[in-house]
C-alpha cells in the first residue's frame, strides 16, 4: 500500500470510529455480518482486524460451519446462524471451476451476454443470502444485543437492515455490486455516455453505437438487479423496518471503496466515499531463491510477472492452456507465479 493509500485507509477508520459516537474511554462494539468466504471477505476481515487491534469489540455474525474461515482477528466474539443450505452453496460456489464458458444465448453479443449473465448468476446466491438474513431475525440472535456500528461487505444487503433494526450507523466495504446498485444507492452518477457497465469491453471514449449499447445494458441490468437480487431483501426490509431496501442502502453512512481512481473510469465521488485500494496487499518481501534464479537467467530482457492469486486454483485445464498460449506470444519473458 502506498503512503497516500495508507493515509486514506487510516483516515477512513478515524471517520468510521468517529461516526459511531463512541464515548471516550470505551471501546466500540462492532457487528460484522456475512459469510466469511471468498476474496470479498478478506477486505472486511482486514478492516475488522485493524479495529480489533485498536481495542474495539468485534462480533462476527456468520453461518454455522464457516467460523473456521475467520483468521487473523485476535479478539472477537461469534454469533452463529443456522442455515446449512446456504453454507453448502457458498462452499460449492467458492470451489466452482473458472472456465471459458460458451455463449449460451448465441444471438446475444458476447459483451451483452457477459453483462447480463453476471446478474443472473447471482440470483440464487442472493436468494440464499436473503433467507439467511431472515433466519437471523427469526432465531433472535440480536435480541437484547447492543452495538455501535455495523461493518459489512455489501454483497449481502442484510447489513443495512440489521443496522436500521439496531439503530446504529453502517459502513460498507465494496469493490462493486451486480448492476452497480452500490453506486446508485450512494447517489454517485454513472452516465451511460462515459461510464461503461461491468462486463462490457468499453472505455470512456465510446462511439454513438457503443453508448447506446451501454445505455441498454444499464437499463436491463438495473431492472434485473431490482427484480432478481434486491427483491427478497426488499420484502425483509419492509417487514422489519418499514422502509425499502433501496432507502436503507441510500442511508449508508460510509462507503469504503476497494479500488483506486487510477483504475476507474473518471466519475464523480460522493463525500462519504473513501478509496482504500491496496488495503489487502501484503508488505513487500524479498524474492524467493527460485524467482531470483529465474530473473538472473533473463537479465537485460523485458520481464512481466503474472499472478492470479487464489483464483488460479479454480482455473480449468482449457482456461489454463489458453492463458499459457496467450502469455507465450508476448514479446518478453513471462514469469507466471
Amino acid at each position: 500500500m502506498s503512503p497516500a493509500q495508507g493515509m486514506s485507509f487510516f483516515s477512513s477508520l478515524f471517520i468510521l470510529v468517529f461516526c459511531t459516537n463512541f464515548k471516550p474511554g470505551r471501546p466500540g462494539r462492532i457487528l460484522v455480518p456475512g459469510p466469511p468466504l471468498g476474496s470479498r471477505w478478506r477486505l472486511v476481515n482486514k478492516v475488522a482486524t485493524e479495529l480489533s487491534r485498536a481495542g474495539h469489540d468485534v462480533t462476527m455474525l456468520v453461518p454455522e460451519g464457516t467460523e473456521d474461515n475467520i483468521r487473523d482477528i485476535e479478539n472477537f466474539s461469534l454469533l452463529l446462524t443456522s442455515h446449512p443450505e446456504a453454507v453448502r452453496y457458498y462452499k460449492e460456489r467458492l470451489n466452482k471451476r473458472v472456465s471459458l464458458a460458451p455463449n449460451a444465448v448465441s444471438f446475444l453479443p458476447e459483451d451483452l451476454y457477459s453483462a447480463l449473465s453476471y446478474v443472473v448468476d447471482h440470483a440464487k446466491l442472493y436468494g440464499l443470502l436473503a433467507s439467511e438474513c431472515e433466519a437471523t431475525f427469526q432465531q433472535g440472535l440480536l435480541n437484547g444485543s447492543r452495538f455501535d456500528l455495523v461493518l459489512s461487505d455489501l454483497l449481502s444487503p442484510c447489513a443495512v437492515i440489521l443496522a436500521r433494526h439496531l439503530h446504529v450507523p453502517v459502513v460498507s466495504v465494496a469493490r462493486g455490486t451486480p448492476g452497480g446498485y452500490d453506486l446508485a444507492a450512494a447517489g454517485a452518477p454513472t452516465p451511460a455516455a462515459c461510464v461503461p457497465q461491468l462486463g462490457l469491453a468499453l472505455t470512456d471514449g465510446m462511439s454513438l453505437v457503443q453508448r447506446l449499447e451501454n445505455f441498454v445494458v444499464q437499463l436491463v441490468t438495473s431492472a434485473l438487479t431490482g427484480s432478481m437480487l434486491l427483491r427478497p431483501f426488499d420484502d425483509i426490509a419492509r417487514k422489519r423496518t418499514g422502509l425499502s431496501i433501496r432507502d436503507l442502502l441510500a442511508g449508508t453512512d460510509l462507503w469504503l471503496r476497494h479500488t483506486d481512481p487510477m483504475f476507474e473510469t473518471p466519475r464523480p465521488r460522493m463525500p462519504n466515499m473513501v478509496y482504500i485500494g491496496g488495503i489487502s496487499a501484503s508488505p513487500a518481501e524479498p524474492l524467493t531463491q527460485e524467482l531470483e534464479e529465474a530473473l538472473a537467467r533473463v537479465r537485460g530482457e523485458n520481464i512481466a510477472v503474472v499472478t492470479f492469486g487464489s483464483m488460479v486454483d479454480q482455473f480449468d485445464a482449457h482456461l489454463a492452456e489458453v492463458l499459457s498460449t496467450a502469455l507465450s506470444r508476448l514479446p518478453f519473458k513471462v514469469v507466471w507465479r
